[in-house]
C-alpha cells in the first residue's frame, strides 16, 4: 500500500474554518470553498485514515487530523511522513481526513484526535467559549485569505468594491471582514452588494455572477481561477489593515503531554525544512496523497514556500505579539464577543529553536 494513499470514505468537498456546525462558533475568515458539507456530531464524525510512512510500524500511535484534502498547505506533514521524521522520534502517525472540516477543535478537545490542523481565528473563538485547545505549531505563518477579482474588473483596492457585487459564503465572519476592508480603505460598506454564493466562489466569479470574492486563498482559489484562463487580481489582507495571523496551525489539547508534543513538533519542523529545500520531491509526495492536478499543487507550493518562514524565527514559530494584536482586532470587528487570553491559546514551547516565551500578555 502506498503509505500516503487515502482510503475511500466521506471527506469534505469544501474546506474552510468556520461553518457553525459544531459547538465552536465560526468566524468564517478563510476560503468558503473549504467549508464543511457534511453535518455530523462532534464526536460521531466518520474519518478517512491514510497510511503510515514506511518504517513507522512501531512507536506510539498518534492521530493527526487534517483540515481538508492533502494539498500544498500540508507539505511539512507529508515530507515528515515520507522522510520518517515522526518514526525516528518514536511516533506512529496516522493522518485522518475529517468528513466535516469544523470538527477538528472539538475532536481534539474531546481526546478523539491527538493533533489537528486548524486556523488561528477558529482557535481564538474556541478559547472564548472555554474549549481547552491550543496551537503548538504554525504550518502557514501568514494569512492566505484575500480579496480576488478578475483583472478585467479593474479592482485594485477594497474601496473600489463600492457599487460592485462581492461573493462570500454567507457567514458573519465574511461580512465583518468585507465591511472592515472597505471601511478601512475609506469606503462605505453599505454600498457593497454582498452576495451569498455558498461554496461556489470560483464559479461565481468566472461566471460573472459577482465582481470579486472574499474568502478565497491566494495560493489556491486565485491559482485555480488563473489556471482556468481568467487572469486575476489578489488583495492580501495585511496590505489593507488586517493584522497578520497564522492561517494554519497544528492544535492539541491543553493537557497534551510534552513527551508527545515535543517530538511531534520536531518532526514537523524537520519536514518543513526538507520541503523548503526539496520542493520537487515534496510535490511528488503530495501528488501521491492528493487528487488535485500537478499544475495546481505545484503553483500553490511555489507561492506558499516563502510563507513557511516569516523572518529569522524557526519553522513553526508563532509570534505572541501578533496573536495578541489579531485577537484584539477580532474583538474590534465583532468577530469575538469578548477578549481572549492569547498567551493561553498558543505556545512555542515545542517548536525547535523558538526563542524563550515573553512574560504573559494580558487578554486582547
Amino acid at each position: 500500500m502506498n503509505p500516503l494513499a487515502q482510503t475511500a470514505a466521506p471527506a469534505p468537498t469544501a474546506r474552510r474554518e468556520g461553518a457553525p456546525a459544531t459547538t465552536v462558533a465560526a468566524a468564517g475568515l478563510g476560503a468558503p470553498t473549504r467549508r464543511a458539507l457534511l453535518a455530523a456530531s462532534a464526536l460521531g464524525v466518520g474519518l478517512a485514515a491514510c497510511g503510515r510512512a514506511a518504517g513507522a510500524a512501531r512507536g506510539r500511535p498518534v492521530t493527526l487530523m487534517l483540515d481538508w484534502y492533502p494539498n500544498a498547505d500540508h507539505a511539512a506533514i507529508y515530507a515528515a511522513l515520507r522522510r520518517g521524521e515522526f518514526a525516528a522520534r518514536g511516533l506512529q502517525v496516522t493522518v485522518q481526513i475529517p468528513s466535516d472540516t469544523t470538527l477538528q477543535i472539538p475532536l481534539v478537545a474531546a481526546g478523539k484526535a491527538d493533533f489537528a490542523v486548524s486556523y488561528e481565528p477558529d482557535l481564538l473563538l474556541a478559547r472564548a467559549q472555554g474549549v481547552p485547545v491550543q496551537a503548538i505549531y504554525a504550518l502557514v505563518q501568514e494569512p492566505l485569505n484575500c480579496i480576488i477579482a478578475l483583472q478585467s474588473a479593474h479592482i485594485s483596492r477594497p474601496r473600489q468594491l463600492q457599487g460592485r457585487k462581492v461573493g462570500t459564503s454567507g457567514t458573519p465572519g465574511d461580512t465583518a471582514l468585507l465591511d472592515f476592508l472597505v471601511s478601512h480603505d475609506g469606503g462605505d460598506p453599505a454600498k457593497v452588494q454582498n452576495i451569498n454564493v455558498g461554496e461556489n466562489l470560483v464559479p461565481a466569479l468566472i461566471g460573472g455572477k459577482v465582481d470579486a470574492l472574499v474568502g478565497g486563498y491566494w495560493n489556491w482559489e486565485a491559482v485555480e481561477i488563473a489556471q482556468q484562463g481568467y487572469p486575476d487580481t489578489v488583495l492580501r489582507l495585511p496590505q489593507w489593515g488586517v493584522p497578520t495571523y497564522d492561517e494554519l496551525v497544528v492544535i492539541a489539547a491543553d493537557s497534551v503531554s510534552p513527551a508527545l508534543a515535543a517530538p511531534f513538533a520536531a518532526g514537523l519542523a524537520a519536514g518543513a525544512a526538507y520541503a523548503a529545500a526539496h520542493p520537487t520531491q515534496t510535490l511528488d509526495w503530495l501528488l501521491q496523497a492528493s487528487s488535485f492536478s500537478r499544475a495546481l499543487i505545484s503553483r500553490s507550493l511555489q507561492l506558499l514556500a516563502p510563507a513557511w518562514r516569516t523572518g529569522p524565527e524557526p519553522f513553526g514559530f508563532m509570534s505572541p505579539q501578533a496573536w495578541q494584536a489579531f485577537g484584539a482586532w477580532m474583538v474590534q470587528t465583532g468577530l469575538l464577543a469578548r477578549p481572549v487570553d492569547t498567551a493561553q491559546a498558543m505556545t512555542d514551547a515545542y517548536v525547535p529553536g523558538a526563542p524563550a516565551a515573553p512574560s504573559a500578555a494580558a487578554p486582547s
